[in-house]
């Protein structure tokens, strides 16, 4: 897929083979980041985006809250949810807004400390496989925890559509 917009630029987390946990980040036709469970039911992850790897995973006794360790040091990532599944991204100083978009769950937006939309993330739809896209504005391109907020996002969405499959089932 080769779309890129003169307002915002789009990036796709694709999983290539369905029932497997791994997906592969493009910008255009080029491949820039992975993501993988490296255990089949474990909520742990670890992602690449750039030559930066993170590893992630849920926090807590009800594992609402997550966090992203840098495996080569560097800023921790955390995210604490709120009832409605939405809640801060911090990472150091800075202070993210991670919110919902859609009632079905398969919209989200990262907001800034400014009120600005970082991300925007949509799961596009599918049987076996999923995917998503990420749009991010002109001027969040440069941003300096860029690479870590598209990884960690996907993840807490990824987590989110989980959490929703499991609870449809069990209905």
């Amino acid at each position: 897929m080769s779309e890129v917009y003169t307002a915002e630029r789009l990036l796709v987390w694709d999983q290539p083979k369905g029932m497997r946990r791994y997906f592969s980040l493009h910008a255009g036709q080029h491949e820039i980041g992975e993501m993988f469970w490296p255990r089949w039911l474990s909520d742990e992850a670890v992602a690449t985006v750039r030559g930066r790897s993170w590893r992630m995973r849920r926090l807590g006794f009800f594992r609402r809250n997550a966090e992203a360790v840098p495996v080569d040091g560097g800023p921790v990532a955390r995210f604490e949810q709120r009832m409605r599944g939405d809640g801060p991204i911090t990472i150091g100083e800075d202070r993210y807004d991670w919110q919902l978009r859609s009632v079905w769950r398969s919209e989200y937006a990262l907001i800034d400390p400014n009120g600005m939309e970082v991300l925007h993330v949509r799961f596009r739809p599918g049987i076996f496989r999923q995917s998503a896209e990420l749009r991010v504005p002109p001027w969040a391109t440069e941003h300096r925890h860029l690479a870590l907020l598209v990884a960690f996002v996907f993840y807490l969405a990824s987590m989110r559509q989980q959490d929703t499959a499991a609870a449809a089932a069990a209905s």
